[in-house]
């Protein structure tokens, strides 16, 4: 009797332990998916539940030019999406290093061994002016590294041209807006006009549509920053 019940607590013992294991594994799962996920948004639900709300700002030529430039900016470098107020340093590190190796190459000093760094003073700069904000902390995040206020990389060469063009704009109140984008994606030699309509492309080289997004900005001054990003939901 005595062993039949040794063999019972030893069998609870077990099932015990296997059920708290899966727990703390599907607790944790949930965590990380939890923490990784970002929204889309369905245009057409946000334009019918805000519909009293927004105006559809009739944009010039000029306009255009300037929203389609500000969101290339962010394409180029190809940019992941994010949820309102879930901007991350991560985020604007991988942004403001890549755009300024694309656009302000000249702020990046020799590290040797093929790299480049930049400062993250250079770094604060940008992001002040994309983001509205600094980074709070600053890290190496996967290719690019950290170290005594720099942030080192290895220059890419010779990549896919990504742009993006605004389709509407809508004002929510004050300066707050949503933005439809496309981002369209070339050769890296393309040498069209990312500002012409598509249909003004040339048939033998036209850029490919990629993804579609709806980005929350605010007007600061004369220009804008960038407050959310994301997928347009099918």
């Amino acid at each position: 009797m005595k062993s039949n019940s040794r063999v019972y607590i030893i069998v609870l013992l077990m099932s015990l332990i296997i059920w708290s294991c899966n727990g703390k594994n599907q607790s944790a799962n949930t965590s990380d998916n939890n923490s990784d996920s970002v929204e889309s948004k369905d245009i057409n639900h946000v334009l019918s539940q805000n519909g009293d709300n927004l105006t559809k700002v009739d944009l010039s030529e000029a306009d255009r030019k300037e929203l389609n430039t500000f969101f290339s900016n962010f394409s180029e470098v190809l940019m992941k999406p994010f949820n309102l107020d879930k901007l991350t340093d991560a985020l604007m590190i991988h942004f403001a290093v890549y755009h300024n190796e694309i656009n302000y190459f000249k702020l990046f000093q020799p590290a040797g061994n093929n790299r480049f760094k930049i400062s993250e003073y250079d770094i604060n700069q940008t992001t002040e002016i994309f983001f509205g904000r600094k980074v709070g902390t600053h890290q190496s995040t996967n290719e690019i590294i950290y170290s005594q206020g720099f942030y080192t990389i290895v220059p890419a060469d010779g990549e896919a041209y990504y742009f993006s063009q605004i389709d509407d704009l809508f004002l929510i109140e004050g300066n707050n807006y949503y933005a439809m984008v496309k981002i369209y994606v070339a050769g890296s030699g393309w040498t069209g006009d990312p500002h012409a309509k598509p249909a003004a492309w040339d048939t033998d080289d036209v850029p490919q549509l990629d993804r579609e997004m709806v980005a929350n900005i605010v007007k600061v001054d004369d220009r804008y920053i960038l407050t959310e990003y994301l997928n347009v939901s099918e």
